[in-house]
């Protein structure tokens, strides 16, 4: 037993060290390559000064420009990289917290008929609240988006919801049996569940056109940081 655990613990720590070494050997491979594409730009300023016809210090110079140039497009290269992963991750984490059970959401002042719709959709209904509770939420998230941003569905919430629902009210009120209440009461909770399926898609499809939009402004402040890096150094 004590052999056998010995040489899972040997294993382990060959891993471990492999797992270290291959990290190392990538970095070191890493900075070779940032090492030689600066040598390799700055070679080449050398040689276009010298077919300029320049000579001696100007031949430098234009060596340390291009090691300039280079060091300051890997920076931007850099920064873009990062910039995206920042968004990427802000994607991510959207997407996370879809999974996750959305806190309610409350209508915005001016919609008190879609609210007490809501309320009596959960009397007709109780044994479906979570459902209806998902799709209240998401209508009233669309109703926040609505005070800043036009769409051609909000009648589907601040129309048809409380109609719906007043309708199927009075059809459950008379209705002949119990099964046909239940059955009634189903159709108008599908119903309201779609509404608000739609209107889940408009805020996330929102969301989404937000974020590619910071995505292309991130993009333009790192070009313009770029040029002014070159700017400040004289290219």
């Amino acid at each position: 037993m004590a052999v056998v655990l010995a040489v899972i613990v040997a294993s382990v720590l060959v891993l471990l060290f492999m797992g270290l070494m291959i990290a190392l050997l990538v970095w070191v491979l890493m900075a070779f390559a940032v090492v030689g594409a600066v040598v390799l730009a700055a070679i080449a300023g050398g040689m276009l000064a010298g077919a300029l016809g320049a000579e001696g210090p100007a031949v430098a110079l234009g060596a340390m420009a291009g090691a300039g140039a280079a060091m300051l497009g890997l920076r931007t290269a850099w920064r873009r990289r990062e910039a995206r992963k920042l968004a990427t991750g802000g994607i991510i984490e959207g997407r996370a917290r879809m999974l996750e059970p959305e806190p309610e959401v409350e209508e915005p002042a001016g919609f008190p008929q879609v609210g007490a719709a809501w309320e009596q959709a959960l009397r007709l209904a109780p044994g479906r609240r979570a459902e209806l509770r998902r799709a209240r939420t998401a209508c009233a998230r669309l109703l926040v988006l609505a005070q800043t941003t036009h769409h051609d569905d909000l009648p589907l919430v601040t129309v048809q919801v409380p109609a719906l629902v007043a309708q199927y009210d009075a059809l459950i009120a008379d209705a002949g049996s119990r099964a046909e209440a239940r059955d009634l009461a189903a159709r108008m909770v599908d119903l309201l569940a779609g509404i608000g399926d739609r209107a889940a898609g408009i805020v996330e499809q929102e969301r989404a056109g937000r974020m590619e939009a910071l995505m292309v402004r991130e993009l333009h402040v790192a070009r313009r940081l770029g040029r002014n890096d070159r700017g400040r150094a004289g290219l």
